[in-house]
């Protein structure tokens, strides 16, 4: 398994183990699924930006999750991402992997043009170093 596989699975885990998220939602989703029941969380886009130097390979990893509900509302949107951006916050612990830094890069709220819904976006950057 690659380094990225590994952060990737750390942060489904530890989305799906949190009691608080899985609260608030039915599931989280690898991908855009038509049979999702609402609300729920999708592991979405991924960015991953190799540097290599004499002394050390690492990567920053950028990992965007979607939040989608079907409410018009915010208010319950902007309480999920609370609880992802809270189960987020202590470090992950991966092995094979050694994390130098996890942030929230950033939280917005968008509304979709044709139904008004709003879905939310998280992206969260990881850098990390082999230690293989």
């Amino acid at each position: 398994m690659n380094q990225f596989t590994k952060v990737y699975s750390a942060v489904y885990d530890r989305l799906v183990n949190n009691p608080d998220v899985m609260n608030r939602i039915t599931s989280v989703y690898d991908y855009e699924s038509d049979a999702a029941v609402y609300p729920y969380a999708v592991l979405g886009d991924i960015l991953i930006e190799p540097n290599e130097t004499k002394t050390s390979m690492d990567q920053q990893i950028e990992l965007t999750l979607n939040i989608r509900h079907e409410a018009q509302g915010k208010k319950e949107l902007i309480a999920i991402a609370e609880s992802i951006i809270a189960s987020l916050s202590e470090d992950l612990s991966v092995e094979g992997v050694f994390l130098l830094s996890q942030n929230l890069k950033s939280f917005e709220v968008l509304q979709e043009e044709e139904s008004k819904i709003y879905y939310g976006k998280i992206i969260y950057k990881f850098k990390i170093e082999s230690e293989e």
